[in-house]
C-alpha cells in the first residue's frame, strides 16, 4: 500500500463534501488498482498523527496544482478540524465495508430545532452529498440554500445488522440514514416489535449448542442483541417465511394471505447468546436464506412441532456422502482452489484490509469444465458443504424445454438475489447455450441468449440484501468450446477450471475409500487396473467388485480383475480399438531393431509410467515407420499393441478427408480428442503420406490445413499427455517435412526388405501354423531363391502352397465317394426280391462306418515339398528390380545420403540420423 504527505487547501468557492487530488496520485495510487473501473468516488484515510479522518475523493475530476496539495471545501475543512496548510498522511482505503443503516444525531441543542422541522429532508440530503462516513464524523447538510444543519454520526451498522466500531464505509443503494430526533426518542420507549430480515441457518448447524441449553425445539432460536435491535422479547411469538418462496411471486408480485398460510410458520422466540447477532436458526429450514421475520402473525399459521424437521439440505441428492476431505483427497488443489475463490469473494464485502490482488474484479462467476463422471458435481457439492453461510439455487439446464427453462432460470434468478449471498448453480450449461457450429441452425435462441448474458452480467453489480456482488453463478460444462463463445468470455466467467483426470495417486486415494480394509499392494494393483477411469467409474466398478462376494466387500484380486475386464469405463464408450489375434513380438520374423525401439518408446512409458515421470527433459512419443509396402509395418504395430494390451485408434489415410470446409480439421481434432480421453492411447496413421502431405501442393488447401492442425497437435501449445503416435507409409519423402522435425515424429524407423535370415525366420513361423513335412535344408533353399520377397510375398507363398495340398485333398475325397457308391450299387443289385432296401442299408452300416473313418485319415495331409516348388512357380514378388531401386533412392535421398538428383521430384526434407 502506497502512503503519501499532503498540504491542505481550503477552496473557497467549493462547497461539496468530497476532496480534489492531483492526476500524479491519482495514476500512481489508485488506477493501478482499479484499472478502467475506477469509481467516482474512493475512501482516503487522512490522519495527522493523532487521529484518523476519511473522506471521499472524487476520480473523474483532478486539480492543476502541485502534486502534494489536498484541496477540499471551507465547510469539510471545518467538520474535520483541519486548517489551511495542515499536513495529513494520504493512505486510500481499497476494500471498504457497505453502510446498511446509519445513525445521526443533531450536533447541538440550536440544531436539534432544524432537524425536527425538516427530518425527511435532511436524510435524503445525507444520500446525495455524503459517500464516506465514519464514526464520530460531524456532517454540515445544506438543508437549503440558506439554511444548514450539522449532524454527528453515532452508529453504522453494515448488511448483517454488526456495528461499525472503527474505519469508515461507504453509501450504496439502499443504505438508511435515520435522525434521532427528540420526537423519535420519545417513540422509542414505547416502540412496537418491528418486522425484519435475519440469516437462517440450518437446525443442524447449532443443534449440539441448541441441545446443551434447552430442551425444546419449536422455536426461532436468535442471539438476544438481534431480538433487543428489532424489540422483541423472549417468548414472544413472531411469524417467519423463507424468502426463497419469493420466486413464486414473480407473476401476481404480492404477497396473498393464501401465500402466508402455505409458506409462513410461527413459533416464539428463544435467546440462545451463543448464536451470532443477526442470524437465527429453525428445525423447518434445511440450508441457509433469509428469512422474513414479523411480529402478531395471524392463528390460522401452522405453528412449528416437534415433528417439522428438515434434514440438511443437499445441494445433488447422489453427493450426500460427498466430504470435503474425501474429495480433496480426490481432486486435490483444485478442490481447495475452488473454496479459495469462492470464500474469499463473499468475505470481501467484510474485510476491510484485504491485500491487493486476494480477489478479483468484476464477477466471481467459475465455469467448471469436464467430461461426463469426472466429478464435477461431487466437487462442487463438497466445496459449498464449506460455505454454510451461502444459499445454493439448482437449475437442471438439462431438463425441460426452452419456456420452460427460461421461466426456471428467472425464478433462481429471483430467488439467488432474495437470499443473497448465494451460489446458483447451472449444471450442463453447454445444453442451454451450445456454441454455434459453422452451418448449423441456430444453437440459441436471440431470448434465451439475452437472459442468460443479462443473468451473468447482473450479478456482479445487483443490489442484494447482502449488498453488491453477493451472488456467484457456479456452471459446469463438458468442454469450454462446448459452450457459446460470448457466454464463456471473461466477463461473463472470471474464473474458468477444468476436472482433470484422475492421475494414479488420485485412483488410490479414491480406492482406500471404496476399500478401507484392503492392503497397500491390493489396492496398488487396483489403481494400475483401472487407468483412465473417472470417478463414476471407480465407484460403479467398485459395486460390482463388492457384489462378487457374500459379504458386501472385497472379494479377491482375481475377481477383481475379471470384473475389471468386462467393464467399460465412460472415456472408453464409442471409441473402435485396434483389437486382434494375440501374439508375442517374437512370432515376428525379422525387424530386430523396429521392435525394440518401438516396445521402448510405447510399451515402457506406458507400464511404468511412475519411472518416465522423474526424467526431467520430455521423451520421445512419436514414431515413423517406413519401408516398402508389404514389408510389415501395419503388422508390426497391430502384434504389439494386441500384446501389450495398449489402446490403439487406427486413422487410414483417405477417411480423414471431407468434402466441407473445416471438416477434416475436425475429424483430426475428434481423433486426438478421443486419444486424449482413452490416455495411454496410440493412434496409428497408417498410408501417413496421403494424410499429411507436402504443403502447397494441393490447390484446394485441404491437405495444408490437415497439415497445420497434425502440427498444433504433435508439438503445440497444449501438451499431448500420455498419447502417442505412429505413423506408417512407404513414400516418407512425400510426407511434409515439419512434421518430421524433433518433438514431432522424431524417430525414422526403417522396415526394410527382409534378409535371408529374416526371411527364413518369416518362412519357419508361417510353416509352423500348419502341417508341413519339410526339413530346414529345404526350407532355407526356398529362403534362398526368394531374395528381394517382402514379408508379404512369403506369407502369400505359403497360401499359395497351402492350396495345392487343399487341392490333392479333395480330389482324394472326391475318388472315395465314388468308390463308395460304386459298391452300393453292386451289393444292392445282387440282392433277391424279398429283401427289402432298409434290409441291405443295415448290412452295409459296417462298411460306410470304415470308409468314413478312412476319409479322416487321408483329410490328414501334409505339405511337402513339391507343393512349395509349385507356389514358386506361379507366384511373383510384388517388387520388381526397378521397385526396388527406386526405393533404394528414395531412401538415400531420406535418410540424407547422396544418389545424384536427390531433388528432381520432392522438396528440402529434414535429415533423418
Amino acid at each position: 500500500m502506497q502512503q503519501s504527505s499532503f498540504e491542505i487547501f481550503i477552496d473557497p468557492s467549493r462547497t461539496d463534501a468530497f476532496v480534489t487530488v492531483s492526476a500524479k496520485f491519482l495514476n500512481d495510487c489508485l488506477s493501478p488498482f482499479y484499472g478502467s473501473k475506477t469509481p467516482p468516488v474512493v475512501p482516503l484515510r487522512l490522519s495527522d498523527g493523532k487521529r484518523n479522518l476519511y473522506v471521499g475523493c472524487l476520480t473523474r475530476k483532478t486539480h492543476n496544482l502541485e502534486p502534494c496539495k489536498l484541496l477540499m471545501s471551507v465547510i469539510l475543512g471545518r467538520d474535520l478540524e483541519l486548517e489551511n496548510g495542515a499536513i495529513v498522511y494520504c493512505v486510500p482505503v481499497y476494500h471498504p465495508i457497505k453502510a446498511s443503516r446509519v445513525l445521526v444525531s443533531p450536533a447541538s441543542v440550536d440544531e436539534s430545532e432544524v432537524a425536527e422541522q425538516n427530518a425527511l429532508r435532511i436524510e435524503t440530503q445525507l444520500l446525495r452529498q455524503v459517500q464516506v462516513i465514519f464514526p464520530g464524523m460531524t456532517i454540515s447538510v445544506v438543508v437549503f440554500s440558506d439554511v444548514h444543519a450539522r449532524v454527528v454520526v453515532q452508529r453504522i451498522e453494515d448488511s448483517q445488522g454488526r456495528e461499525l466500531s472503527s474505519g469508515c464505509a461507504v453509501m450504496s443503494e439502499g443504505t438508511e440514514f435515520v435522525i434521532a430526533t427528540r420526537s423519535r426518542q420519545v417513540a422509542e420507549k414505547g416502540t412496537k416489535p418491528m418486522w425484519a430480515i435475519l440469516r437462517c441457518h440450518p437446525y443442524g448447524t447449532y443443534e449440539t449448542t441448541i441441545t446443551s441449553l434447552t430442551e425444546t425445539k419449536v422455536s426461532l432460536f436468535l442471539n438476544p442483541a438481534t431480538a433487543e435491535r428489532n424489540h422483541w422479547c423472549d417468548g414472544l411469538v413472531v411469524g417467519f417465511w423463507d424468502l426463497a418462496c419469493m420466486s413464486q411471486l414473480l407473476e401476481s408480485k404480492e404477497v396473498t394471505p393464501s401465500f402466508l398460510r402455505t409458506n409462513a410458520w410461527r413459533a416464539p422466540i428463544k435467546y440462545i447468546k451463543e448464536m451470532p447477532e443477526g442470524v437465527c436458526c429453525c428445525t423447518v429450514f434445511g440450508q441457509t436464506s433469509n428469512v422474513v421475520v414479523f411480529p402478531n402473525p395471524e392463528e390460522n399459521l401452522p405453528t412449528v412441532t416437534d415433528k417439522d424437521f428438515a434434514e440438511d439440505h443437499f445441494i445433488f441428492s447422489s453427493c450426500k456422502e460427498a466430504g470435503f476431505d474425501r474429495v480433496a483427497a480426490v481432486h486435490g488443489e483444485l478442490s481447495q482452489e475452488l473454496l479459495r475463490h469462492l470464500s474469499g469473494w463473499f468475505s470481501r464485502e467484510t474485510e476491510l484490509n484485504t491485500s491487493l490482488g486476494e480477489v478479483n474484479g468484476g464477477n466471481g462467476n467459475v465455469l467448471l469444465c469436464g467430461g461426463k463422471g469426472c466429478g464435477k458435481t461431487a466437487l462442487v457439492a463438497a466445496v459449498l458443504s464449506r460455505l454454510r453461510d451461502v444459499h445454493v439455487c439448482v437449475v437442471q439446464c438439462g431438463s425441460g424445454g426452452g419456456s420452460r427453462q427460461l421461466v426456471s432460470l428467472q425464478q433462481a434468478l429471483a430467488e439467488c438475489i432474495l437470499c443473497a449471498p448465494s451460489v446458483l448453480i447451472l449444471d450442463d450449461f453447454d445444453t442451454i447455450a451450445p456454441v454455434q457450429r459453422e452451418g448449423a441452425a441456430a444453437a440459441i435462441t436471440g431470448k434465451t441468449k439475452s437472459t442468460l448474458e443479462e443473468m451473468l452480467h447482473c450479478f456482479s453489480d445487483a443490489f442484494t440484501f447482502a449488498g453488491r456482488g453477493s451472488v456467484v453463478v457456479l456452471a459446469t460444462c463438458g468442454n469450454r468450446e462446448d459452450v457459446y463463445e460470448r457466454l464463456r468470455s471473461a466477463n461473463c466467467f472470471s474464473k474458468i477450471t477444468k476436472v482433470e483426470a484422475l492421475d494414479r495417486k488420485a485412483r488410490l486415494a479414491l480406492l482406500q475409500q471404496m476399500f478401507p480394509k484392503e492392503s497397500a499392494d491390493t489396492l496398488e494393483q487396483l489403481a494400475a487396473l483401472t487407468e483412465n477411469y473417472t470417478p463414476f467409474d471407480i465407484k460403479k466398478v467398485s459395486v460390482r467388485i463388492k457384489s462378487c462376494s457374500t459379504d458386501g466387500d472385497f472379494s479377491s484380486l482375481e475377481k477383481a480383475k475379471e470384473v475389471i475386464a468386462r467393464f467399460t469405463p465412460l472415456s472408453h464408450t464409442g471409441i473402435h480399438f485396434l483389437r486382434g489375434e494375440k501374439q508375442s513380438l517374437d512370432s515376428i520374423g525379422g525387424l530386430s531393431n523396429a521392435k525394440k525401439i518401438l516396445y521402448d518408446t510405447l510399451v515402457l512409458p506406458m507400464k511404468h509410467p511412475e519411472l518416465f515421470a522423474r526424467l526431467p527433459l520430455k521423451t520421445r512419443s512419436g514414431l515413423l515407420l517406413y519401408g516398402p509396402s508389404g514389408c510389415g509395418k501395419t503388422f508390426l504395430v497391430e502384434t504389439l499393441v494386441n500384446a501389450a494390451e495398449l489402446n490403439c485408434i487406427v486413422v487410414n489415410g483417405p477417411e480423414v478427408f471431407g468434402k466441407y470446409i473445416g471438416q477434416s480439421e475436425q475429424k483430426i481434432r475428434d481423433v486426438f480428442e478421443r486419444a486424449e480421453a482413452a490416455a495411454p492411447c496410440v493412434v496409428f496413421f497408417d498410408e501417413f503420406d496421403s494424410v499429411a502431405p507436402q504443403r502447397g501442393v494441393d490447390n484446394s488447401g485441404v491437405t495444408d490445413r490437415v497439415v497445420n492442425q497434425l502440427l498444433c497437435y504433435l508439438d503445440g501449445v497444449d501438451e499431448r499427455k500420455d498419447v502417442y503416435v505412429v505413423a506408417a507409409s512407404s513414400r516418407p519423402d512425400l510426407i511434409d517435412a515439419a512434421l518430421l522435425r524433433p518433438g514431432r515424429l522424431d524417430k525414422a524407423v526403417e522396415c526394410p526388405i527382409p534378409s535371408y535370415e529374416e526371411r527364413l525366420e518369416i518362412l519357419l513361423f508361417c510353416l509352423d501354423k500348419i502341417s508341413a513335412n519339410l526339413s530346414r535344408q529345404e526350407v532355407e533353399d526356398i529362403a534362398r531363391e526368394t531374395v528381394n520377397w517382402t514379408p508379404a510375398d512369403l506369407s502369400g507363398l505359403v497360401s499359395s502352397a497351402h492350396i495345392f495340398v487343399t487341392r490333392r485333398v479333395i480330389e482324394r475325397l472326391s475318388l472315395d465317394v465314388a468308390e463308395m457308391d460304386f459298391e452300393r450299387s453292386f451289393a444292392v443289385a445282387n440282392v433277391g426280391r424279398g429283401t427289402t432296401l432298409e434290409k441291405i442299408e443295415d448290412t452295409l452300416k459296417p462298411l460306410f462306418g470304415t470308409v468314413k473313418k478312412g476319409q479322416d485319415l487321408n483329410l490328414f495331409t501334409q505339405m511337402e515339398m513339391e507343393d512349395m516348388k509349385q507356389a514358386l512357380a506361379v507366384t511373383r514378388p510384388s517388387l520388381t528390380s526397378k521397385d526396388i531401386l527406386e526405393y533404394e533412392r528414395m531412401r538415400y535421398m531420406f535418410t540424407g545420403g547422396d544418389t545424384g538428383n536427390k531433388r528432381s521430384k520432392v522438396g528440402k526434407k529434414l535429415a533423418m540420423q
